[in-house]
Order: C-alpha cells, then structure tokens, then sequence
C-alpha cells in the first residue's frame, strides 16, 4: 500500500464511524486511526528524513495501535446501527497492512539508508536475516530457547539474541513463555 491508500483507508473508516452512536468509542477508533496514518506517512519510502533505527522502533507501535483499533472494531461491532461488514472490511485492511509491516521489519532491506548509516547497517541487515532464521527454527521445531540459538550463532552473545527474540516478541511473530534462562520462545503462525 501506499500513502493514498493509506489516507483513503483513514476516511472510510471514519465514515462508517459517523454511523456509530457510542461517542467514546468513537474517539478512541479516531484516535487509533490518526497515529496509524501519522506512523504509516512517516515510514513511505519516499520519507528520507527517517534512518533505519527510528523506522525500526515505529513500527511495532503501529502494530500495537492496529491491534487496539481492531480490538475496538470488535466492541463497536456489537452496535445495531453499523453492518459488522463494514468492520470485517476494515479489519482485513489493517491485517493486511500489519502483515505487510512485520515483512518489512524482518527484512534485511527495511527502510531507507543514508550514506552515513551504510557501516552500521551491516549489522541491522545481519540482524534483519537472523530473525529470519530464528523464525525458520522455531517453525521448525516448535519452540526455541537462547542455549539453542547460541549453537546457531556462535559468534554472538546471549543479549543480542536475547534483544532479537524480544523483537520478534514485540511485532507479534513470537510469544514468550517462562522466566529465566527457562525461558521458550515459539513462533505464531498467522494464515
């Protein structure tokens, strides 16, 4: 999707908002919707004033503002004055827009980099991909603990992949389970 489509999403959600007699759900989707659009605008790739770094910690915000508006839609569904239609559209659209951002977070190419940031972004794609691959084994198996990726990546140390699995804990492609150096991660497959 692009910034038009974005905007345009925006608008229709607030006219079938109109609909709705609940005036504090109301704002509460608007505002939802808002920091959605704003989040969305500043991380177009035509936007050169973000680097790798701030797009990176935008956009698992937007992933929990698409969370709250849809867990909104779901309260507002219940009014007998809107076609929950109307809300199963909306919902599809900000899922699809929710699965295009996790993509892009995992993926090495994400965001913009500016000739200044090239030496650091080595690391950022290397980090890009061993999510990739941390995702790939969980698939795998099911589960996956620190120990296990330590084996993988001998090369680095148990709080780098610690931030990387808390990353991927953050954007919804994970769950957490336990304490400790007990601690589970598992993959969430979404359909």
């Amino acid at each position: 999707m692009d910034k038009d489509q974005y905007i345009k999403l925006t608008f229709a959600l607030f006219r079938v908002l109109e609909l709705l007699p609940e005036k504090e759900t109301k704002q509460r989707i608007e505002e939802s919707a808002k920091n959605i659009l704003a989040g969305l605008i500043l991380l177009s790739y035509g936007n050169p004033i973000l680097s790798f770094s701030q797009r990176e910690s935008i956009t698992p915000q937007i992933l929990k503002e698409i969370a709250k508006l849809t867990s909104y839609f779901d309260s507002a569904e219940s009014s007998q004055r809107i076609n929950p239609q109307n809300f199963l559209v909306l919902k599809k659209e900000y899922d699809k827009i929710s699965q295009e951002l996790k993509s892009k977070l995992l993926s090495p190419e994400f965001g913009i980099r500016k000739q200044e940031d090239r030496s650091a972004s080595n690391n950022r794609i290397n980090s890009g991909l061993r999510k990739e691959k941390i995702l790939n084994i969980s698939n795998g198996s099911g589960k996956v603990k620190v120990g296990d990726l330590l084996k993988v990546f001998p090369q680095l140390n148990r709080r780098t992949l610690l931030r990387d699995l808390e990353s991927l804990v953050q954007v919804g492609s994970m769950e957490r389970k336990g304490n400790g150096r007990g601690t589970c991660y598992y993959a969430i497959n979404r359909t």
